[in-house]
């Protein structure tokens, strides 16, 4: 009676000792216990052992996985340039627009000339610290009690100017009955705006390859900016530090005419493939559309990168400050 007791309990494990240990542990990960039995006691060896291969291929995939999200966190931003935001426009306001008094004729010639008045036009600018301006230029445009107009304007003064004075005629030219009336005054100024923007690519490698053709992604991309582009990455063998990697990096720009640019930071990160992590970087001139970095010992290969170019750029611009009102 014991021995058909143990036989009845081998049935509903599913076989023997043995072959119901060798179940349960191929089908380990399947959920509850009673699921177990259930696959245990249907399932052919055939089966278990393509179970045993699939159990086996998820392992390495999962395994795989871990080492792309080690590579993806390996890449910190912090390494490479990050691109400076950039600076509002400066902010102008016409704070005073007054008629002065009417010019005296200091000659016979002039004192047979039209009479005319000076006009004081003053205003304020707030600059931030990124923004340099250029110059300034007021028009001055008014209505006379007849209704004719006069203008008058002067351009490229100073970025420290803050104050102008324009003469208008004391009346019109056909009525010297008429005096001035009203009167829209406008302080454009000139200026530029310091910005910058980065591009970069994760360049892997293997064995095979070690150049690899780049569409560049940016980051922090300012309203206007120029266009550049990373178009290669190559490890070089020679000319460079002995028994070190040696990466070329090649980049396009282009800009509009209102864009200005002033250098190019360009930096790499080179992950190994014992681990070791390896940054440098160069500053070049505006002209330059190449550079040679390190990227670490030869003793170790050379598994991915990181490129980044950071554009610095002047963007020129205007604003138009205008206030309006009557002569007193």
């Amino acid at each position: 009676m014991i021995r058909d007791k143990a036989k009845q309990k081998q049935v509903d494990d599913g076989g023997s000792p043995a072959t119901s240990a060798n179940c349960h542990k191929d089908f380990r990960f399947a959920p509850p216990l009673l699921f177990r039995r259930v696959l245990c006691a249907n399932v052919s060896g055939r089966a278990r052992s393509e179970f045993r291969r699939f159990t086996a291929l998820l392992a390495a995939g999962l395994a795989s996985l871990i080492l792309l999200a080690f590579n993806a966190t390996a890449f910190n931003t912090s390494d490479v340039f990050q691109p400076a935001p950039q600076d509002p426009p400066p902010d102008i306001q016409v704070t005073r627009v007054r008629a002065l008094h009417e010019l005296r004729a200091e000659s016979r010639a002039e004192s047979q000339a039209a009479p005319r008045t000076d006009v004081e036009i003053r205003w304020t600018a707030l600059v931030p610290h990124g923004t340099k301006i250029e110059a300034f230029e007021v028009l001055l445009e008014a209505r006379y009690t007849d209704g004719s107009r006069g203008v008058a304007r002067i351009r490229h003064l100073k970025p420290f100017a803050r104050a102008v004075l324009l003469s208008l005629a004391t009346h019109p030219r056909e009525n010297n009955a008429a005096v001035l009336g009203d009167f829209k005054a406008s302080v454009k100024v000139n200026f530029s705006v310091a910005s910058s923007v980065a591009v970069f690519h994760d360049v892997p490698l293997t064995d095979s390859t070690s150049t690899a053709d780049l569409s560049a992604s940016n980051a922090g991309e300012p309203e206007v900016r120029p266009e550049i582009l990373i178009t290669a990455a190559k490890l070089v063998p020679q000319g460079c530090i002995s028994r070190h990697h040696c990466v070329d990096i090649k980049w396009s720009a282009s800009a509009a005419n209102n864009i200005t640019i002033n250098e190019f930071a360009v930096s790499l990160i080179a992950l190994h493939k014992n681990g070791t992590r390896v940054t440098d970087s160069k500053i070049v001139s505006s002209r330059s559309r190449n550079a040679r970095l390190l990227a670490g010992s030869i003793d170790s290969e050379v598994l991915s990168l990181r490129i980044a170019v950071l554009t610095s750029f002047f963007v020129r611009d205007s604003r138009t400050a205008v206030n309006t009102g009557i002569f007193i």
